[in-house]
């Protein structure tokens, strides 16, 4: 806890009065200026806290950088702003009058409330760094897909190699073109990607409401068939992941090893009866797909954006598997995993492996009924 005296009492002021000029700049932008107005208040009240002021300073200056980021981003765009972006910067507002109503308390505070409340103030800037630092990241995720779907017709001229005039084609490019597809949230491109979306798929004549239920029902349908299909019949896929969730002491107990085998199982059969996703999958090219899961760093990108992507992993496989199919047989084509004839603890050089029958065009999978997690 830093407490301010008379020979720090710069170093606080002259950053809080940048800050001040900066974010008094931003209040010009109507869709920033409740935002911008409350950051002001809230620099207004650091100056009279007498504890956590270097802590304060610091929160404030990070949510000027959210604002500036903003402020760069949509400068000249504002007419058009997605309704995504204005949400983030609402929901950023609610967080700054919550900080703002903090901080206006514990302006108010004695060192006897200080003594007595030990810790409390920590406490909440730790929250709220972790709110405005989630605030930056939707709003990243907001970028990044208005970056991959601002498309635009262009007009190139082409000269041909003969020497004759020009032509004009037209041409769709996108620009400035990302490498990377996120996926994750319900409300945003891609999301029929996701093991949540509703597309039921068949397994052994039984129909899964989705690849959640199958994925979960995977786990017991060697172990206890009646636990399967009590999670095949769940309602949303939540329900199924809940219910897998409390039956997790019958669930096979290799799941953790073979569990990305069975995703690529659950992928192959959902992929292969919805021709729709399979051409969509094929049409996003070489780009990675990464599953924007704030949640989880095993199958998704996790809460800091280095996790493991193992479910974005299993579609990029999914996907050359397709494409090596089209180039083999020089159409699309279902893919459709064979019968398992693996058996349990067969090693990973007989698990879960594709071979192409180009005599036949179509994939025969082997696999081990090792599986996923």
């Amino acid at each position: 806890m830093a407490l301010v005296t008379t020979s720090n009492v710069l170093a606080f002021a002259v950053p809080a009065a940048q800050l001040i000029n900066e974010v008094a700049g931003f209040t010009a932008f109507p869709p920033m200026k409740a935002a911008s107005t409350i950051l002001l208040a809230i620099l207004e009240i650091v100056q009279t806290i007498q504890h956590h002021q270097r802590e304060c300073t610091a929160l404030a200056d990070l949510c000027a950088g959210h604002l500036r980021t903003i402020h760069k981003a949509m400068k000249g765009k504002w007419d058009n702003a997605p309704r995504e972006l204005l949400d983030n910067i609402a929901d950023f507002e609610r967080t700054l009058a919550g900080l703002q109503q903090d901080l206006r308390t514990h302006a108010r505070e004695t060192w006897v409330d200080i003594v007595f409340r030990n810790g409390r103030m920590d406490k909440i800037l730790s929250i709220y760094n972790l709110k405005v630092t989630k605030a930056v990241q939707d709003f990243q995720m907001v970028a990044i897909v208005q970056i991959q779907h601002n498309v635009r017709q262009i007009y190139v001229a082409v000269s041909p190699t003969d020497g004759t005039p020009g032509m004009q084609i037209s041409q769709v490019v996108t620009g400035p073109v990302s490498t990377t597809i996120y996926f994750f949230d319900k409300s945003q491109p891609y999301y029929e990607f996701s093991n949540y979306s509703q597309h039921p798929v068949e397994h052994n004549g039984k129909s899964y409401p989705t690849a959640v239920h199958l994925f979960q029902a995977h786990k017991f349908l060697d172990t206890s068939a009646d636990i399967a299909e009590s999670i095949r019949v769940q309602a949303t896929p939540k329900d199924a992941v809940d219910e897998a969730s409390r039956h997790s002491y019958a669930q096979r107990t290799d799941w953790r090893s073979v569990n990305r085998e069975y995703m690529d199982l659950v992928l192959d059969a959902k992929f292969a009866q919805h021709p729709a996703l399979r051409e969509t999958l094929l049409a996003t090219g070489d780009k990675e797909l990464v599953e924007a899961s704030p949640y989880d760093d095993f199958w998704g990108y996790g809460p800091n954006k280095n996790g493991r992507n193992e479910f974005g992993k299993c579609l990029m496989k999914l996907r050359e598997r397709l494409r090596a199919a089209n180039n083999l047989h020089g159409h699309s084509h279902s893919v459709r995993p064979g019968r398992g004839r693996g058996r349990k603890g067969a090693s990973d050089d007989s698990a879960s492996r594709l071979h192409v029958h180009a005599m036949h065009g179509q994939y025969d999978m082997h696999r081990s009924h090792s599986a996923r997690r």
